[in-house]
């Protein structure tokens, strides 16, 4: 893996972290499922700041606890919340990612956390991580493209502005926020 610290906008990193332990610790001990998804962001909002990557150990970890607590608390009839969430949070950014717009650990992610909470709860954080993820993507274009502007500045090189790469931010931080949102102010519509 590696570390890009170039790119990397740590403070929302940081405030999804603080956010992930807040309800560990708050939440976590009376409600299994808060405390499942808020240790994987705590660990997906690291990695992907730091590396750019979502592990799949991380994403299988998640799968396997959403299994297990359906399996606990729902027995067999689990399983179809766990494959309906599943399905509703793959096909949510599936789009976005074969038009080059995320990762497919961004995909993945989301799909593991719809198959803890459910197709319904999945398409709830699905609507508050695309109003905070477009809100965080625009303020990295201003900061990304000042940064360029004063490269101009210095260098009077045309190619420090137009480099045509991709912009590319830790999106695991939106959809941390997307799921606090959820959990912490209920259905968007």
């Amino acid at each position: 893996m590696d570390f890009q610290i170039s790119n990397c906008p740590f403070l929302p990193t940081i405030l999804s972290l603080i956010l992930s332990i807040y309800l560990i610790l708050e939440r976590g001990s009376t409600d299994p499922a808060i405390l499942l998804a808020a240790s994987f962001f705590f660990v997906i909002c690291i990695t992907d700041a730091l590396f750019t990557r979502i592990p799949n150990w991380a994403v299988l970890a998640l799968l396997a606890g959403a299994l297990v607590y359906h399996l606990h608390f729902a027995g067999p009839a689990g399983m179809i919340t766990f494959l309906a969430g599943f399905g509703v949070g793959l096909g949510l950014l599936i789009v976005p990612f074969l038009m080059g717009g995320m990762g497919a650990g961004d995909v993945k992610a989301l799909a593991a956390l719809g198959a803890l909470i459910g197709p319904m709860a999945v398409f709830q954080v699905f609507l508050y991580l695309a109003l905070i993820g477009g809100v965080m993507g625009f303020v990295h274009l201003i900061v990304s493209r000042r940064e360029a502007l004063f490269a101009f500045a210095a260098t009077r090189d045309v190619k420090t502005i137009a480099t045509g790469e991709k912009l590319k931010f830790p999106y695991a931080a939106a959809m941390a926020f997307g799921y606090f949102a959820y959990i912490s102010w209920g259905r968007m519509i």
